[in-house]
């Protein structure tokens, strides 16, 4: 079980935040974080499918996800594992959740680290692993696009009744 604290400032920052991570060796192809009171649900899309992963803070949940149906190039018995996670912050930029596979002998961890520009490094590991450690991938800087938008908005003076006025509207994608 991973040692920590169950809440970090920047937890609201990154919460609900698409991080899109290019080709890695968990096959994750985004991650979004929801953190409740006692646990976090990490959404994980890979291969144009979404998991959900239950991670207990520094307890253990259970769930069923496909997200590990193949591990270290290895197919799964089952699309679907029993799976348990666990997690904590570190520090206060990095969240750690520990996902054991208990039909398995695999353990996998991984390593979240937020970023200040907008970007999350994922540094996974494996219990097992027959050949080099996983290399840590980084998202794409996904910060709040902004929208230029044109209003019309009502003047004061009688010979130009209406006004353009430009406006910024911030979204995430």
């Amino acid at each position: 079980m991973p040692r920590g604290v169950n809440h970090s400032s920047v937890e609201r920052e990154v919460e609900n935040h698409r991080y899109t991570f290019p080709a890695n060796a968990v096959g994750f192809d985004s991650v979004t974080a929801k953190f409740g009171s006692d646990a976090v649900t990490l959404t994980v899309e890979q291969n144009d499918q979404s998991h959900s992963l239950e991670i207990g803070y520094r307890e253990w949940r259970l769930f069923e996800t496909g997200a590990f149906n193949v591990i270290d190039k290895i197919p799964m018995p089952h699309p679907r594992q029993r799976a348990g996670g666990s997690g904590a912050w570190t520090n206060d930029h990095t969240f750690l959740a520990r996902i054991g596979l208990p039909e398995t002998p695999f353990v996998f961890d991984l390593k979240f680290t937020f970023r200040v520009d907008s970007t999350a490094t994922l540094a996974p590991s494996l219990n097992v692993n027959r050949g080099a450690p996983y290399p840590d991938v980084t998202s794409s800087n996904s910060k709040p696009r902004r929208h230029w938008f044109f209003a019309v908005e009502p003047s004061d003076s009688m010979s130009s009744p209406t006004r353009p006025i430009l406006h910024q509207k911030s979204s995430r994608r």
